[in-house]
């Protein structure tokens, strides 16, 4: 778990100033690995030099390894320039250092994430004559690609963004795990083209910081982010899960192929097949390959099933371990859950860190938040998972483990029961209502949404539009040009899809996973932590549970229903059977009354060239005396995104 970043120049305009550009490329996202610096440049004449400022590893001292302040004087003569912060989570040596070069000199890797199934991978390289010197999976990674190339994607199980140096066929070769859980983004300019693990650092560049129309829409009225691979920012572009590129150092082609199929896949299988023992197989051996690390690590306990699954099967897996278990309360009710993580904990024990966060503390964060997430916040939760990190990082905890992606795989989410209702048989649709007591919504929210889909499905497209600008009266509070010139993008609620697990397949490999993932990974970064989500990155299981039945996901009312067979005999029957679960949740409306001069103040001093700012603090009022939950977040999102602009601007 690191940071990368590097440049390639297509002339030698920049020459006098290449050194500044890797440095504070490479300085910008430093919290992303505090524990090493390095440094590689290729000249014009493929010489290679390695920098680093720690010890030189053993195995490289063949090499001209210099200190990282000789950078500045190998840059001006460089064609391609990389740089890597290194969090050590495997292999704490010297041998795990990056960047990392093979004997022949002509293969050089940056990498960020871990190879999960490196140990597998390294015994068939090893049969193929691969002399290992380290035990790190960077060193797998690179021999893996000097062995099989490209193709070596499709063996790799684990969450990663990377980039090799091909000095031999002059190019660079890159990818994006299949899931999108570490992020890769890049920029074309007239005199290079760069990469990072984050658009702050693409930001110390000269390169254009106006804004694109489409991302700001798209959080400004449809409460998203990660859509597509476009970022807020016009010239930067984020790398789509699941996909690779290669740049060619003669020609300066870029070009980007999909090395994974993210549609639902077919199966032949019958359900029988599909076992609550088989499903618990797939998801111990997950959890067993990603307890394999040499730092210390915990646990986020919600009080849910899926993170509940994951505490008990750790404890199983490793019962002499003590057991570091983080959660974070608000305390207030109807949201608190610190009942049923005191559950949990006292089933699995261990030791229990409880973060209590105060909505208050908010405003005089906010500005950081932002500015850690490349992005606008959405929500308190961010707040709220930023003072749980805080919590974890001073309890000297490297690598936390989360349940995100279960819901995805399992149809955990209320709206997946239309998906389900719309496949079945007569007889399974009477039987859910005689059993609506089991699921997480009531029958009247169902029966909404089935009429809204009907409607949605039957009526003309442009009428669907009309009916989704009428159900939106808060965005007045956006600038009407905008929203004008914009209407295109407003979304109407799609129609439900009218299979399961293609709703679950959309959603794992969509949006809405890549957004929370996005959150995730910003914000456990930055305190140097590296998050790891079986549920979420793990390719053999994901593959296997969206080819489960669907009457094997929602049965008799219940969501997840295989899941809580494989694990109802190793969690408490409170945990594995509740229906309630709320979600990482906070108390939106109340916060912001709370924060109501703080925000106004923040407002206040700001200008926005989307925000309708006379509007907004004309509405204020009104909106914080009042109790509707859609205008407490456009007015929380339209505060969020005025600060993200300005940040923006030089």
């Amino acid at each position: 778990m690191c940071g990368i970043s590097g440049l390639v120049f297509t002339n030698n305009n920049l020459k006098h100033k290449q050194g500044a550009f890797i440095t504070n490329l490479s300085k910008a996202i430093a919290h992303r690995g505090p524990d090493g610096e390095g440094y590689c440049a290729l000249s014009s004449n493929n010489e290679l030099f390695l920098m680093s400022g720690d010890t030189t590893p053993e195995f490289l001292q063949d090499l001209p390894f210099k200190p990282t302040e000789s950078i500045h004087q190998f840059a001006q003569e460089s064609k391609v320039l990389m740089a890597h912060r290194r969090l050590s989570i495997v292999d704490l040596n010297t041998t795990g250092h990056q960047p990392m070069c093979d004997d022949s000199k002509q293969f050089v890797l940056i990498f960020n994430g871990e190879i999960f199934n490196q140990n597998h991978l390294r015994s068939r390289l090893q049969q193929l004559g691969v002399e290992f010197k380290g035990t790190s999976d960077t060193e797998v990674l690179l021999q893996a690609y000097i062995k099989w190339g490209a193709d070596m994607l499709q063996e790799l199980n684990g969450f990663f963004s990377f980039v090799l140096l091909d000095i031999e066929k002059q190019m660079l070769f890159g990818a994006r795990d299949y899931n999108g859980v570490k992020p890769f983004y890049y920029t074309h300019h007239s005199d290079f083209f760069a990469w990072a693990s984050e658009p702050k650092a693409l930001l110390t560049l000269p390169i254009s910081k106006q804004l694109n129309d489409k991302p700001v829409f798209n959080y400004l009225v449809n409460s998203q982010i990660d859509v597509d691979q476009q970022h807020f920012i016009s010239s930067i572009q984020e790398l789509s899960q699941g996909h690779s590129f290669t740049y060619c150092l003669r020609t300066h082609q870029f070009e980007i192929s999909s090395f994974t199929k993210t549609n639902f896949p077919s199966t032949s299988e019958q359900a029988l097949n599909f076992t609550p023992e088989t499903l618990k197989n797939h998801i111990s051996n997950a959890i067993s390959q990603r307890l394999i690390t040499d730092v210390p690590y915990g646990f986020s306990v919600s009080g849910g099933l899926d993170s509940s699954i994951i505490i008990a099967e750790a404890a199983a897996l490793n019962p002499s371990t003590d057991l570091h278990l983080f959660s974070a309360n608000n305390q207030t009710k109807g949201l608190d859950e610190s009942k049923w993580q005191e559950i949990l904990v006292n089933f699995v024990g261990g030791s229990w860190h409880k973060t209590n966060v105060k909505g208050t503390d908010f405003v005089s964060h906010m500005h950081e938040l932002i500015h850690i997430q490349d992005a606008p916040l959405l929500s308190y939760n961010n707040f709220a998972h930023y003072q749980l990190l805080q919590t974890v990082k001073n309890q000297g905890i490297k690598v936390l483990f989360n349940g995100q992606g279960a819901d995805e795989l399992f149809a955990g989410y209320p709206h997946y029961y239309l998906s389900w209702f719309l496949e079945q048989s007569f007889s399974k649709r009477v039987e859910l209502f005689t059993h609506f007591h089991h699921a997480p919504l009531s029958k009247q929210q169902f029966i909404k949404w089935y009429i809204r889909h009907l409607f949605q499905t039957y009526l003309p497209s442009n009428w669907v539009q009309q009916l989704a600008k009428t159900r939106k009266p808060w965005l007045q509070v956006i600038d009407k040009d905008f929203l004008a010139s914009n209407s295109h993008l407003m979304q109407a609620h799609s129609p439900f899809k009218a299979q399961l697990n293609e709703a679950l397949s959309a959603d794992y490999y969509g949006q809405k996973l890549r957004e929370m993932l996005h959150w995730e990974d910003r914000s456990t970064m930055a305190f140097g932590i590296e998050a790891r989500n079986p549920f979420a990155d793990d390719i053999t299981l994901a593959q296997y549970a969206l080819q489960i039945p669907s009457e094997l996901k929602i049965y008799k009312g219940y969501s997840k229903h295989i899941l809580r067979k494989a694990y109802e005999h190793m969690l408490p029957s409170s945990i594995c059977y509740r229906t309630d679960k709320l979600g990482y949740s906070m108390p939106d409306i109340e916060w912001n009354k709370a924060n109501n001069a703080s925000l106004k103040a923040v407002a206040n001093e700001l200008e926005s060239d989307y925000v309708d700012k006379k509007l907004l603090l004309k509405n204020w009022d009104k909106t914080m005396l009042g109790n509707q939950l859609e205008e407490h977040k456009m007015l929380f999102r339209a505060v969020n995104f005025m600060v993200y602009e300005q940040q923006q601007k030089p």
